[in-house]
Order: C-alpha cells, then structure tokens, then sequence
C-alpha cells in the first residue's frame, strides 16, 4: 500500500519543481487498473462509463477515451473536456441534476443522445429540444428509491432524479422524441463489501422491477451508477473484480436484464493519485503533537467534507521510530484538521508529506481561494516518466 519506489522518486521531483503543494497522477499504474478491469468485468453484460466528476485532467480522460470507455458527463466543461480528447458524441452519457434547458440544447447539438433524465422539466425541455433539431434521443430514467433507512429517510432525500411514481404520473411516452431505454438507480455509496453491494443491488432491483412493470417502462438498460469503494487505511480490503463481474453476471440472469451499466468513477482513478505538501510547522499542544502543513482542504475539502481520511507517508526515507501526529492544513479553522497519523519521529519543518489514493475528487473538488494561498500544480507519471502538466498558481494572478 505504500509508495512505490519510482513514484517515490518522481513526486520528490515534483516536489524540487513546484516547490508548492501538488497533486500528482500514475498513468501507468492507471494503465494496469484499466486493463484489469476489462478482462475481469464481462463486456457482454456490463458497459463501463468513467464518470468525469471524479478527475477531468484531459490526461486522465484520454487515457479512458484511448481504452474505449463510454464518457459520463455533468457539465458544458467537461463536456468540452471529453470531446477535445476524441471522444465520440455517441459515447457520451449526460446525467446530474443541474439540467438547464440550456445546457441541454448545448449537448443535443453537439451530438450527444444519451441523456440520464432527473425530472419532469428536463424530459418536456429535452422533448422540445429534439423536436427542434430532428432527432431521437436515448434516454433513461433516473428513480429515487425510498432510503433503505427508514430512520433517516427524509435526511437521505436529494436532488437526484424523482421518486418512480412522480415518473408514472408524468406519462413518459407523451414525449414523442424520446426513447426511454432502462433507468438509473444509483444512490450508495463507496461500498467496500460484496455481500452488501449485492444486497443492495438486488433491493434496489426487486423494487425498480415493480415499478416499471406498473408503469410499462422497458428495463433494456439499467444504470448502477458507481459506488464501488476503494481502501483508504491497512484495515479495509479492496473489492475483487471477479467477485462484482459474478454478482454482476447473477443479476443480469436473475432479473433478465439486457444490458447493464457501471459509472465508475473513484474506483477508477482514485487509487492512482498523490498530493504532497510540506510541512510548515511542529508544535506540541497540551501534550499532542502537532504538524502544520502548507497545503489543507483548501486543496482537500473532502477531508472535512466527507470527514474523509486518506494514507499517509513522509517522502523521504527515514528509519527514525514512528510517533503518533495530529495533521493540520494552514486554514483559519478547526475544521482544517487531517486526523491523526503514525509517522517517523524525527520529521519536521520543510520535510514533504504525501497522502495517497486522491486520483479522484481531488483539486476540482477543493476550495482553493481560501486565504489566498496558491493553486496546486499538477503533475503526471507516464511511461516512467514525469510530465509537469499545471504550475502553481499564485494568488497574485487572481487576486482583486
């Protein structure tokens, strides 16, 4: 789970380069991931969509786009992103909330005629639409499935699709230049356990079988969306791939589906991403002892966001005994606070200190204008090699 020893190399060049905090991407670890997960996921069954919410760094798209992968997108920007980097309209899946008829007719003429429809607006806006250009356009459903928590039940609702007989109501099939193909019914999260994504899956599906039979919509395709989690400490284990193309393969049998979808994002992507920072400052406070780095959640707002830990490791070798340090970032708030960490004793100022597995909801996911502290660069490992792809940004650049 540690570094690897050439990574090791590269990020402390990374380092010498940005002299700033970083994010850094292992393509060719990528590589490996990718290829794995096309010969163990059974292609007859299952389509895969890299879901670009979790890393849109062109780099990163074009190595999917390269693999063939269907592109998911929730935006102008990476729709923008996904076509410059070849990838075919017909490839490419719209889906989020955030639908504006706007945003639409961008997508329908730029080609794109696969759309994950989230309300009522968005199938009368997407319907006018297609009429307006001549076209057909694919689309599936999205159901928000009652929490299978009833304790928190009303706490679980979301701005994710509608509740399935929202959709009946609203009679689908008046919309005459839409071909509803399945639905999308994702809405878990970063499952590491394959007994539960199983269970969940199949509850999820004993209840969008009933409703679509009540409502006479077909079920050709059904999105999973993602959720399949990866490890972030020594005491979880990753999914085996074989164990989801099985349950995969049970479903596809069990509720005679034609075609299933996966929308992987951090699964991806998410084991192949480092940030580095330096550390700023060492104190001890009421007998804890405590690391101030350069770089926080201003970089990772998911730390605070979704109280996300990540591994860590100091960037230099070093034999010195490990001690346990409370990790804080530079922020003007409790709330910038890493956790705790077992980390050689003998660290200190301007040591770097590199957390793994954030390939995904990384630097497009943070805050960075914050306290006016520069922007992250960007680096990426391809074929052994380093490439710089965005410099630090000072805030001298954006300031006003």
């Amino acid at each position: 789970m540690n570094m690897q020893e050439n990574q090791r190399v590269l990020l402390q060049k990374s380092a010498e380069h940005f002299d700033s905090p970083f994010f850094c991407y292992d393509l060719d670890t990528l590589d490996t991931q990718i290829n794995d997960m096309k010969s163990k996921l059974d292609n007859e069954s299952v389509r895969i969509w890299y879901s670009c919410k979790a890393n849109p760094l062109s780099n990163v798209i074009s190595k999917f786009v390269d693999h063939g992968f269907g592109m998911d997108v929730s935006s102008d920007g990476e729709l923008d992103q996904v076509l410059r980097a070849g990838c075919k309209p017909e490839n490419i899946l719209l889906e989020g909330p955030g639908k504006s008829k706007k945003h639409l007719e961008n997508a329908v003429s730029r080609g794109v005629g696969l759309v994950v429809l989230e309300s009522t607006n968005q199938a009368l806006w997407l319907n006018e639409i297609a009429k307006a250009q001549g076209k057909k356009i694919k689309v599936l459903l999205r159901f928000q499935l009652p929490s299978m928590d009833p304790r928190t039940a009303h706490e679980d609702i979301t701005a994710f699709g509608i509740y399935p007989q929202d959709w009946i109501d609203f009679n689908i099939k008046s919309c005459d230049a839409l071909d509803v193909q399945g639905v999308h019914i994702f809405q878990w999260n970063n499952v590491l356990d394959i007994y539960r994504l199983r269970g969940i899956w199949y509850q999820a599906l004993l209840s969008t079988r009933e409703i679509c039979a009540q409502a006479k919509i077909p079920m050709n395709i059904v999105d999973l969306g993602g959720g399949i989690g990866i490890p972030y400490n020594l005491k979880e284990k990753p999914l085996n791939l074989a164990d989801i193309n099985r349950t995969l393969l049970d479903l596809k049998r069990d509720f005679d589906l034609k075609n299933i979808w996966l929308r992987l994002g951090r699964y991806s992507i998410g084991e192949h991403g480092f940030y580095a920072t330096r550390v700023i400052d060492r104190k001890s406070v009421m007998g804890k002892e405590i690391l101030v780095m350069e770089g926080g959640i201003n970089h990772l707002s998911r730390v605070a966001m979704g109280k996300q830990t990540y591994p860590c490791e100091l960037l230099r070798h070093s034999q010195a005994p490990m001690k346990e340090f409370q990790l804080h970032g530079p922020l003007c708030t409790a709330r910038d606070r890493f956790g705790m960490f077992n980390l050689p004793e003998d660290i200190n100022v301007d040591d770097w200190l590199v957390f793994r597995h954030i390939g995904a909801y990384g630097f497009t996911e943070c805050m960075p204008y914050f306290l006016c502290n520069n922007l992250p660069g960007e680096s990426v490992i391809q074929n052994g090699e380093l490439k710089f792809v965005r410099e630090v940004t000072s805030s001298l650049s954006w300031r006003v």
